[in-house]
């Protein structure tokens, strides 16, 4: 008696394992089916519109014109009644009630800058081509460090080929040094700057020296400093400042 009620038991328990694997099976494909639809980042609109009535609330406008708690998570509620609800700075999104905003379709919150470098990365850039003239030399900046060194690394140890890589991905050279026509780059110069991390300017460093590449810190912006990086980097001695002597005093006779 007591082996068929052991039994028993053991059946019931195994239904109920089976029964949950089933819903959780059902829960995971779909979850898939609505990743590779797009329907997962359908919450994006209802996002985008609870951003929409905080923005209302925080600018004091009328109850009656902010959508309530239900019209926030429903897709009848229409981008133009939102529109006419806020100002015309409030947030926007890309929902019109028919077809609901997808990661893809978002409205991209992204803006272009005035200039690709700053006022005084300009003027600097505009002095190492005085003394690198593009007769002979190419000054770039901003230059990525993942396109001037690489990873050797075997394909096999793709692992750890990725960790390097993603180690030098972040980083940015201030100005690259390369020869007119071969380009090959000759120096790379970086600017001293006091409110860099310390461990990531060593980090690039090690990078560098690693791959063999030349670097030289720019201090200041004296025409000296930069006579002396051309030297430095062309293993030039750089000429001496000539500095004018001073007219001699005439003594008016007695």
């Amino acid at each position: 008696m007591a082996t068929y009620f052991v039994a028993g038991l053991f059946f019931i328990l195994l239904l109920v394992v089976l029964l949950v694997l089933r819903v959780l099976n059902k829960q995971i494909k779909r979850i898939n089916n609505n990743y590779y639809d797009g329907d997962m980042y359908n919450t994006v609109s209802d996002v985008f519109l609870m951003q929409r009535r905080m923005y209302a609330k925080k600018n004091k406008t009328a109850p009656s014109e902010q959508p309530d708690q239900d019209s926030v998570h429903s897709a009848e509620f229409s981008n133009s009644n939102a529109d006419e609800a806020l100002p015309q700075d409030a947030p926007v999104h890309a929902h019109d009630g028919h077809h609901p905003e997808t990661w893809e379709n978002r409205v991209r919150p992204y803006k272009r800058k005035s200039r690709l470098l700053t006022p005084n990365r300009s003027i600097m850039l505009e002095k190492l081509r005085l003394v690198f003239p593009r007769s002979d030399f190419e000054v770039f900046p901003n230059v990525r460090l993942a396109d001037l060194i690489t990873v050797d690394i075997p394909d096999w140890q793709g692992s750890r080929r990725d960790l390097e890589l993603n180690d030098i991905a972040q980083f940015h050279l201030d100005f690259v040094i390369c020869r007119k026509i071969t380009t090959e780059v000759l120096a790379v110069i970086e600017i001293e700057d006091t409110n860099a991390p310390p461990h990531l300017v060593d980090s690039k460093s090690r990078a560098l020296q690693a791959a063999g590449v030349s670097v030289h810190r720019l201090q200041g912006s004296a025409a000296d400093n930069y006579k002396k990086l051309r030297g430095d980097i062309l293993g030039e001695v750089p000429a001496p400042v000539s500095v004018p002597n001073p007219p001699p005093v005439q003594v008016a006779a007695a």
